[in-house]
């Protein structure tokens, strides 16, 4: 959820006026929240090679020995 969006709900929230909000209105605004945070799970999977990190190949990322690249940003993992 985008803060914007967040704020737009906030605000919706507190010109209703409550005073109390019950602990199941409270746990399903949450669950809300959350499950628009992820959008999407990638599963890598890596072996150790001779004391170096390789991932597997994916469909859904670049990968290539210890790197991933996502856009325009490259992620790099070292093991230690």
């Amino acid at each position: 959820m985008s803060k914007a969006r967040f704020d737009k709900a906030f605000a919706k929230f507190i010109r209703r006026g409550e005073e109390k909000i019950t602990p199941r209105t409270f746990f399903q605004t949450l669950a809300e929240i959350e499950s628009e945070r992820v959008q999407k799970t990638i599963e890598l999977r890596a072996k150790i090679i001779d004391g170096q990190l390789h991932f597997t190949p994916s469909p859904e990322l670049f990968v290539e020995g210890n790197e991933i690249v996502i856009g325009n940003q490259r992620i790099v993992v070292n093991v230690s």
